[in-house]
């Protein structure tokens, strides 16, 4: 729970009683581990989760009709997400939540954040700081993708996210680039030729 707790104090700075509230709230979290592979959550199931990543990285995806899977989102240590389309609950997934490493993480149930929001107005607006973070993040990815070439895309995550690049395997650095394995392979010879000469 330490670690939720010092993602929220990063996100907003809290009073002395809203942190007092916040560690309270902390005992209704319920931590939940997922070896890499399992699922947290699959389509149509329902979303009455928000998530904070303690360690480990998870992959948002879809499976477009050809079978292709596309990641929409990936998160690591420090992120908290919920469905941002539609806080509601019994609203069910589009997509698909997987582990990709192994992962511990802290959950907590939309009826206890919604109990806390009404309380506390703050946890409101820590809420909307959340929402427009993880906004931006899929803002960043969507622009990447329709801006770039596939071998633009490529160089800007060595440039700006080099370590996610090292943390992901070729298949999945792939779907989140939206190019096939072979393209990207091809690029990642082509790059590592570059740099050893």
């Amino acid at each position: 729970m330490d670690k939720f707790i010092a993602t929220i104090h990063r996100i907003e700075k809290l009073n002395t009683e809203e942190a007092l509230a916040l560690k309270q709230f902390t005992t209704v979290a319920q931590t939940r581990f997922l070896k890499k592979g399992e699922y947290l959550l699959k389509p149509g199931e329902a979303n009455e989760l928000m998530v904070h990543i303690d360690t480990g990285m998870l992959r948002q995806y879809l499976t477009d009709a050809n079978g292709n899977e596309k990641i929409l989102q990936l998160y690591t240590e420090g992120c908290v997400f919920e469905d941002c389309t539609n806080l509601t609950i019994g609203n069910t997934m589009q997509y698909a939540i997987q582990a990709l490493e192994d992962c511990e993480l802290t959950c907590f149930s939309l009826h206890d954040i919604l109990q806390i929001s009404d309380k506390y107005p703050v946890f409101q607006k820590v809420g909307s700081l959340i929402t427009s973070i993880n906004l931006q993040s899929y803002n960043e990815h969507t622009a990447i993708l329709m801006k770039y070439s596939p071998e633009e895309r490529y160089k800007y995550m060595l440039e700006h996210k080099a370590a996610l690049v090292q943390r992901l395997s070729v298949t999945h650095l792939a779907q989140y680039l939206d190019m096939s394995r072979e393209t990207l392979s091809r690029m990642r010879a082509k790059v590592f030729e570059i740099s050893i000469l």
